[in-house]
């Protein structure tokens, strides 16, 4: 009895796995909007670049994304040169899911959430008369909650996010993200 209990429960879990879609979406560098503390401690939008890529299954979402931004200022004789890396991880939930029927297979747009961890590093170059110091911030941990839609064409993928994300290494702590890109997404 348990033997067939155990044979019937495998096929049901089975079943279901080769029923759920399975998806990668990989996008080319998109557009960050953030709004950070400048200089003059206003707040100012800065683009970062983000390259990205998400594995779906049925309604799971798990990505990853890099994002980064580099920023010059001063002249010949005195220069600051500031970049910031970041690496997040993904995960999150679809919402809900509109079909459009009678476009192309595959036409769709979905809301999804998801949660967002990850580190990110600043390395400032400061140079005087042409003579260059680096230095380097220790990693900080950044946390976040975001809303994303994607819009599916066939094989091509449109995403729009907005987020929250906190770390200790931002000014302000908390900073509100908008993301815009493009992409290609493959089903199976």
């Amino acid at each position: 009895m348990i033997f067939r209990l155990l044979v019937f429960a495998a096929v049901l879990i089975s079943s279901n796995l080769v029923l759920a879609q399975h998806e990668i979406q990989v996008y080319v560098p998109g557009i960050q909007f953030r709004y950070e503390e400048g200089a003059d401690q206003h707040l100012d939008l800065r683009n970062y670049t983000t390259f990205s890529m998400n594995y779906m299954y049925d309604r799971f979402l798990l990505g990853a994304e890099y994002n980064t931004n580099e920023e010059n200022s001063g002249g010949t004789a005195l220069g600051v040169k500031s970049s910031v890396q970041e690496v997040n991880a993904l995960l999150g939930f679809s919402l809900a899911k509109l079909e459009l029927t009678g476009v192309t297979p595959n036409t769709n747009l979905e809301i999804v959430g998801f949660a967002l961890a990850g580190s990110t590093k600043t390395k400032i170059e400061t140079s005087l008369n042409g003579v260059a110091q680096p230095s380097t911030s220790e990693s900080q941990s950044v946390l976040g909650l975001a809303g994303a839609v994607f819009f599916r064409l066939d094989y091509f993928i449109a995403a729009v996010d907005t987020r929250m994300m906190q770390s200790e290494a931002y000014l302000p702590k908390s900073v509100s993200v908008s993301t815009i890109k493009l992409g290609v997404n493959f089903i199976f």
